[in-house]
C-alpha cells in the first residue's frame, strides 16, 4: 500500500491479485528495498528459486568454488560464522587484555547487501581483493578472465518467471552462490577503508 502524506486511504501498488506468477501478483514476498532512483524492488521466494536455474548458474558455482576458499583463508579472523564464534573471539581479545574501560564496541547492520551492492564496483573489488593477496591466477585462470566471467554472472543474469523473461540489473541474484562471496569481498573493501588501523578486530557477516 502507498500512503501519501495526509491521505486518509492507501493505494495498492504491489500485489492485491492473489498469489501467483503474473506481473501483478506476489508469491511469498520476503523483503523489499529502494534503489538510489527510488525504484521499489520486492523480493520473493519464487524469484529466488527461478534464479537458481539461470543460465549463468554453472559459471557462478565455478567461481564460488575457486574463490570462496581464498576468502575463507585470508579473512578467517574477521569473519563470524555464528554467535558462539563471536563470543569466542571476544573472549580471546579479553584474555589478551585488548579491551579497556574506554573500548567502544560497535555493531552495524547492512540491509540487502546481497541485492543492492553496485555491480561494476563489486567486480572491481573482487579483482582488487585477489590482487591484494598477490594472486595473478586462480586455479590457472588469470584475473582478467575471472573478472570477465564474474561480469557475465553479475550483469547477464537472465531468468524466466511465469511467462516472462527478466534480467538482473542490480547486484546479484539471491539464488547465486557467488553472490555471497561478492558481498563478502565488498565488505572486505569497506572494512579496509572505514575502520581505523588501530581497531582491535572487526567481524562481518559470513
Amino acid at each position: 500500500m502507498r500512503w501519501p502524506k495526509g491521505a486518509t486511504y492507501g493505494t495498492i501498488i504491489i500485489g492485491g491479485n492473489g498469489a501467483g506468477r503474473e506481473a501483478n501478483q506476489l508469491s511469498w514476498p520476503i523483503g523489499m528495498s529502494f534503489d538510489r532512483y527510488n525504484n521499489l524492488y520486492v523480493r520473493s521466494i519464487r524469484l529466488i528459486e527461478n534464479t537458481i536455474h539461470a543460465p549463468t548458474t554453472k559459471i557462478s558455482k565455478c567461481l564460488n568454488h575457486i574463490i570462496r576458499p581464498i576468502f575463507n583463508d585470508k579473512c578467517d579472523t574477521t569473519t563470524i560464522i555464528d554467535g558462539a564464534f563471536l563470543i569466542k573471539g571476544l573472549n580471546k581479545s579479553i584474555r589478551k587484555r585488548l579491551f579497556k574501560p574506554s573500548t567502544l564496541f560497535c555493531t552495524c547492520g547492512i540491509g540487502n547487501l546481497y541485492t543492492m551492492s553496485p555491480q561494476e564496483e563489486s567486480l572491481d573489488i573482487l579483482v582488487g581483493f585477489l590482487s591484494a593477496y598477490k594472486y595473478m591466477k586462480v586455479k590457472g585462470i588469470d584475473l582478467d578472465t575471472i573478472g570477465e566471467l564474474a561480469s557475465i554472472v553479475r550483469q547477464e543474469n537472465i531468468f524466466v518467471y511465469g511467462k516472462r523473461m527478466y534480467k538482473q540489473i542490480i547486484s546479484g541474484a539471491m539464488g547465486s552462490s557467488f553472490t555471497l562471496t561478492l558481498a563478502n569481498t565488498f565488505m572486505w573493501k569497506w572494512q579496509k577503508e572505514f575502520i581505523r588501523p588501530d581497531t582491535i578486530m572487526v567481524f562481518y557477516q559470513h
